[in-house]
């Protein structure tokens, strides 16, 4: 995008070259001449450059600038009318006039600033109406930053910056979420928090196998040497704290996925891209003729094996080796497809390039309206939710904000449905320092990162809050968007390692989706695979 706050306030356009040539030499023909009519071509050409700056100084004055919209507030994939007047109140014509207006681009992915040439008879004005739709959620900026008014000979362009825009919040799909969820609380709550120490029969909830980050003073051992194997068994606690969740919302960008590629794969990746980008045309050229001759190859390997079964003389040794070089050709192809699984399962698998470009937008509302549900899913069963996230337009980059009812988050939903994705350094992991809580704390992280270093971040969660038999959940609620990876089922079982990882350090992944219901409208539920 062209940077236009480094245009200059005044710009010379080539018709002064000429006007300066042209000045020069009437100020020669006049020195020489001493006529009459020189010096009256010489005073005119002095004037010209005065005229024509009067002239733009009227039209900075007189052009009038008018933006509006049909709606401020308008749900994403929901039509919007808007509308950019350029008005002309002024006597004269403005026949070059250059305006950088911000306009919705035609895919609605985000707003771009564009120049636009346009002519201007006196009292006329220029008007572009136009209807968008916005694919995804944000904060839109439609208006016009400057203008460039030319004088009547083109000589030069003076900037009159307007920055009139009018701002569209595009805000998520609002959908509900019907699902029963695991809090640090007993099933009996009691607004009083109570911190559970003893380790009286009276007091045990549960009891079940160890998982790495337990207590040890929570291990039941006179259990656990009566149980096959030696497996530990470990006490769980009625707890009755107060139903508190703390809701911690990913934001931050996806980190690119060549991070996590093996050395070899990501060399031999960069060598093909260089070879592609050097020779693009030769490469489809051969990539074709190699297509031709593997099939005129498998089609005269299928000849030779007809006619070598019609010869009654074919020896068995000569079957046994076509059949070698078939097992062979196999054997490569499959430890070659074995290679590419490998690099992609490292890397969570690899996206299709063309949506490369939105990918964090897509993301970002994806894991937004799936927030939304599971907030109001928990505040409906009567939990305090604490929603915290890492944005920029407030103090110190962070918001953090304690709902106790549904009303509580119709206020602050305006502000979060529309934060805009932030930098993969700002992981929700840096949002933990936050919860001041040290047992009995339920966690729940919203995102569609589960790259193998946000993995591991996710996987040392209950650690930090004395292990998971301490009475922490921690569950990682997941937007996945496999639709737009190039193999869904090396997806799908990135997904699956990534579970297992997590299952045992005591956290859950729970995929949601957005589908339709019975009734046919749009609600958050359980990803179905």
């Amino acid at each position: 995008m062209d940077n236009y706050t480094k245009r200059p306030l005044v710009k010379f356009h080539k018709a002064a070259v000429f006007y300066a040539l042209l000045l020069v030499f009437s100020l020669i023909f006049t020195q020489a001449l001493r006529a009459t009519a020189s010096a009256v071509l010489f005073w005119f050409l002095v004037l010209v450059p005065i005229l024509s700056l009067i002239y733009v100084l009227v039209g900075n004055a007189l052009v009038r600038i008018y933006v509006s919209s049909s709606t401020t507030k308008v749900e994403k994939m929901q039509p919007l009318e808007y509308e950019l007047r350029i008005v002309n109140a002024s006597p004269f014509a403005y026949p070059f006039i250059e305006a950088v207006v911000s306009i919705p681009e035609n895919d609605g992915v985000r707003c771009t600033e564009q120049s636009v040439n346009m002519s201007l008879a006196p009292l006329a004005a220029y008007s572009v109406q136009r209807e968008t739709t916005f694919k995804y959620r944000g904060t839109y900026e439609i208006g016009v930053r400057c203008l460039y008014i030319s004088d009547f000979l083109g000589l030069f362009s003076i900037r009159l910056d307007a920055y009139i825009y009018e701002n569209i919040m595009v805000f998520p799909r609002k959908l509900g979420m019907d699902m029963k969820t695991q809090t640090s609380a007993s099933d009996i709550p009691n607004d009083s928090a109570k911190v559970v120490f003893s380790t009286e029969k009276s007091e045990i909830g549960n009891i079940r196998e160890y998982i790495p980050g337990d207590s040890q003073k929570n291990i039941h051992w006179k259990l656990s040497s009566k149980s096959v194997g030696g497996t530990l068994m470990v006490k769980e606690f009625n707890t009755n704290t107060s139903r508190s969740v703390y809701m911690l919302c990913d934001f931050s960008r996806s980190i690119p996925p060549e991070v996590f590629e093996d050395e070899d794969a990501r060399i031999a990746r960069e060598k093909a891209a260089a070879e592609e980008a050097r020779k693009p045309k030769e490469k489809h050229v051969k990539l074709k003729k190699a297509k031709q001759d593997k099939k005129s190859l498998e089609a005269e390997r299928a000849a030779k094996k007809a006619q070598a079964r019609a010869k009654r003389g074919l020896s068995a040794n000569r079957i046994g080796d076509a059949a070698l070089v078939d097992e062979q050709i196999k054997a490569a192809e499959k430890k070659r497809r074995d290679d590419e699984i490998k690099s992609e399962l490292s890397m969570g698998g690899v996206l299709k390039t063309e949506y490369a470009n939105d990918i964090d937008e897509y993301c970002a509302d994806g894991m937004v309206e799936m927030s939304i549900g599971a907030v109001l899913n928990e505040l409906n069963n009567g939990n305090t939710v604490t929603l915290v996230w890492v944005d920029k337009r407030q103090k110190g980059g962070i918001a953090a904000v304690e709902l106790t009812c549904p009303e509580d988050f119709n206020v602050v939903y305006p502000v979060f449905a529309t934060t805009s994705p932030c930098s993969e350094k700002d992981n929700v992991t840096t949002l933990l320092p936050l919860i001041t809580e040290s047992l009995n704390v339920t966690i729940r992280i919203c995102t569609s990162n589960i790259d193998p270093l946000s993995l591991n971040r996710y996987a040392s969660i209950p650690g930090l809050f004395g292990g998971a038999g301490s009475g922490c959940v921690t569950e990682v609620l997941l937007f996945n968007p496999e639709e737009r990876y190039t193999d869904v089922k090396i997806r799908r079982e990135y997904i699956e390692m990534c579970r297992n990882r997590l299952a045992q350090d005591g956290v859950d992944l729970t995929e949601l989706e957005a589908a339709k219901d019975e009734s046919g409208r749009y609600a958050i539920r359980i990803a179905a695979h």
